[in-house]
């Protein structure tokens, strides 16, 4: 019995020291990965993984999924990624990562900035990919939800370019939103020679030019003077002119149209509409026309 117990001390150590010289056999290498049992802090490295100087697995990009195992080892620092593959998330699938995505919820299919955001090339506030009127020409107007810019009246006129938003339904409109035509009211003043006053006669054919533009606030008027052919071209170029701003002068103060509204024009004998030769020729050449140029929506 007293052997045996001997025997037993005896081996102990002897079996320790066995296992320990097992374990820390420079030689030896359990996972294969060139850092043997002694200095590997990583014993059970996956084989082919690449490894640091203590035998542990790589992960470059520090995401926690170890290179051998990472199909996304470029991974931005402080992404999340998912734990099997290592890529970052991107949850609206716009190609731009969850971790750098200022707009995490776009809708799918839409065209995205560097930032993760829809672009809006016309901003105006709808996404291109929701945007119905994608076009230079909106920016600055209120837009619908289609991002189209809103035409209150249905003029075929954007209401930031309306001059006249009210435009009654159906009606022809320029570009500026209002209705223009050609006005059919014209005046003929005729004129004595080398005279620029007008006569009383013509007070009444004048007034109605006055009444037109009154009803009609938006209204022009071109006030062309004309002369015979007597006297100087520059003699008669002066005529034409005062005869011109007579009439001019008669509208502004006998029915107050306004001064901006007025525009005289003067030709001497240029455009003659009768011969010089007879004096009942002469006599319709010494004149002043006014035409109403256009006019707007009242």
């Amino acid at each position: 019995m007293l052997f045996m117990i001997v025997m037993m001390m005896s081996l102990v150590p002897v079996g320790q020291a066995s296992a320990a010289g097992a374990i820390c056999d420079p030689c030896a290498d359990s996972d294969s990965d060139g850092v043997n049992n002694c200095q590997d802090k990583c014993p059970r490295t996956l084989h082919g993984c690449p490894v640091d100087n203590e035998g542990c697995p790589l992960d470059s990009d520090k995401d926690g999924v170890i290179d051998c195992k990472d199909i996304c080892p470029d991974t931005p620092a402080g992404c999340k990624v998912d734990g099997y593959y290592g890529c970052p998330f991107d949850a609206d699938r716009d190609t731009v990562l969850d971790c750098l995505d200022k707009c995490p919820d776009t809708p799918q299919g839409c065209a995205v900035d560097n930032d993760g955001c829809p672009v809006d090339l016309d901003n105006d506030g709808v996404m291109d990919c929701r945007d119905k009127c994608i076009c230079c020409e909106t920016q600055g107007c209120p837009v619908n939800k289609d991002g189209c810019p809103i035409d209150s009246d249905r003029d075929g006129v954007f209401d930031c370019r309306d001059k006249c938003p009210d435009t009654p339904a159906g009606a022809k409109v320029a570009e500026d939103g209002c209705m223009h035509a050609k006005a059919t009211v014209e005046l003929k003043v005729e004129f004595d020679t080398d005279k620029s006053y007008i006569k009383e006669k013509y007070r009444d054919d004048i007034r109605k030019v006055a009444d037109f533009m009154q009803e009609y606030p938006n209204s022009k008027a071109v006030i062309e003077g004309h002369t015979d052919s007597v006297g100087s071209d520059q003699y008669n170029l002066r005529l034409s002119h005062d005869r011109a701003n007579s009439v001019r002068s008669y509208l502004m103060k006998e029915f107050g149209i306004d001064p901006s509204r007025l525009v005289a024009k003067s030709y001497g004998e240029s455009r003659p509409v009768a011969s010089n030769n007879t004096d009942e020729g002469r006599q319709k050449n010494r004149r002043v026309w006014v035409f109403i140029e256009e006019i707007g929506s009242k």
